[in-house]
């Protein structure tokens, strides 16, 4: 794969407008602290539905109300 200057997320993401974290392991990381799945949850995961639901963790840590 090549490395496009970090454009790879964006256009993976496309239009959902989801924040971004530094990478799809903080992502995951950030996804499992909150729901509690397995590893195994997130191998087929598209990177859109990834920042989707990394958005809904982040929203019921309370992160959201921070800002």
């Amino acid at each position: 794969m090549r490395h496009r200057g970090g454009r790879f997320f964006v256009e993976e993401i496309g239009a959902t407008r989801q924040p971004l974290p530094g990478s799809v392991d903080d992502a995951i990381a950030d996804i499992a602290t909150i729901f509690h799945w397995p590893p195994s949850a997130y191998h087929a995961m598209p990177l859109a539905e990834l920042a989707s639901w990394r958005e809904a963790a982040r929203l019921r840590s309370g992160a959201a109300d921070d800002e």
